[in-house]
């Protein structure tokens, strides 16, 4: 087992410490929408029971806010398991920092987007209680307040594709209109294998070495 590992070759641009951004992008996308997901339930939860006593049938109409506080916390993990799916002993310094990038993002997103939901979810039932008027006017903003935290993986999937497509243009010259398969074509042409590198590793000839952990072009 241990010349199994051995026999890895880490670069300049696949360093050893490389995995270790790529799992802090995992821990912050789960860990902050968590933190935001329970500070929008239980803030709005406060709301709910308050305006609960004074009308108790609208007790399924004020659990809105605190259904789409704990949303969030989904977001979170599907982010963590596209980012940890991409993590592999030789990692390239750019994907890993992407996928700290990613990560960062998603869980920011959701800390804020819950911060969002408590405070207007917990104003939004109170007023229901003495208005039921205000129900549609508190869907709008709880719907605004969560598109927030809506962010997926598609900022990792970019940033990768546009490191291929600007290393493509170096190395292949000017876009002359080809067509996206025949490029595809020449790309793959162009791209060999490090001496020692693993399988999500390859290099443009004469190139720095990048990461082929997606395809950016299909």
């Amino acid at each position: 087992m241990a010349s199994r590992f051995a026999k890895r070759s880490h670069t300049v641009s696949s360093p050893v410490y490389a995995p270790f951004f790529s799992s802090i992008g995992c821990v912050a996308a789960i860990v902050f929408t968590s933190f935001g997901a329970s500070y929008g339930t239980a803030k709005s939860s406060i709301g709910a029971f308050s305006a609960g006593v004074l009308r108790p049938d609208l007790g399924v109409y004020m659990l809105l806010p605190t259904v789409f506080s704990g949303i969030l916390a989904i977001y979170g993990l599907i982010a963590s398991v596209i980012i940890s799916n991409h993590i592999r002993v030789q990692l390239s310094l750019y994907t890993a920092l992407v996928n700290l990038g990613t990560g960062l993002a998603v869980g920011l997103c959701g800390l804020a987007a819950g911060f969002t939901l408590g405070i207007a979810g917990d104003a939004g039932v109170r007023s229901l209680a003495q208005q039921p008027r205000m129900f549609v006017s508190m869907v709008l903003i709880l719907i605004f307040g969560e598109v927030l935290g809506e962010r997926d993986g598609n900022f990792r999937r970019s940033c990768l594709a546009d490191v291929h497509a600007r290393l493509v243009r170096i190395d292949r010259g000017p876009d002359l209109g080809y067509s996206s398969q025949r490029r595809r074509r020449e790309m793959s042409k162009s791209l060999v294998r490090p001496e020692g590198g693993g399988s999500e590793t390859m290099r443009i000839r004469d190139g720095p070495v990048i990461s082929l952990d997606d395809k950016p072009f299909e």
